[in-house]
């Protein structure tokens, strides 16, 4: 397991920095901001994931989860959107959270109030002032 973070993160940071120094064309300015355009701008979202991506399935407090590095192609398979946009989320009745926000992470949770079916914990870091989706763990039942 920690092979894989560690494989993960120097992937990332062999990642072409911009010639302003940080790893994406303008640093954001807030954690707020950066989320809003993730969801609602597909394109950006896909610039904005650390690849391959740490994505981990299971509730751990049921079972092991397991876990993949998945690449691109294979996060454009999901049976659902990676990281819904707000109307997806009404459309499917899911709420979003932030669960914890610091300088360079986050962790934020879409889920189905009262359902198992829909859980999903997105980990955050800013690296060079730029937010990054590092990691996902879908805890749906």
């Amino acid at each position: 397991m920690k092979l894989l973070l560690a494989c993960a993160l120097v992937l990332f940071i062999s990642a072409p920095v911009s010639a302003a120094g940080t790893p994406c064309e303008k640093a954001d300015t807030s954690f707020a901001k950066f989320l809003r355009q993730f969801g609602e701008n597909k394109q950006f979202q896909k610039r904005r994931i650390v690849l391959p991506l740490v994505a981990r399935f299971g509730d751990y407090q049921m079972v092991a989860p397991e876990v993949k590095l998945m690449s691109s192609s294979e996060l454009e398979k999901l049976d659902y959107p990676l990281f819904r946009s707000n109307e997806e989320m009404k459309r499917d009745g899911v709420a979003q959270s932030v669960l914890l926000s610091t300088k360079r992470y986050a962790e934020v949770v879409q889920d189905q109030a009262d359902a198992d079916s829909d859980r999903i914990l997105f980990k955050f870091r800013s690296i060079g002032g730029c937010w990054f989706l590092e990691e996902l763990h879908d805890k749906s039942l």
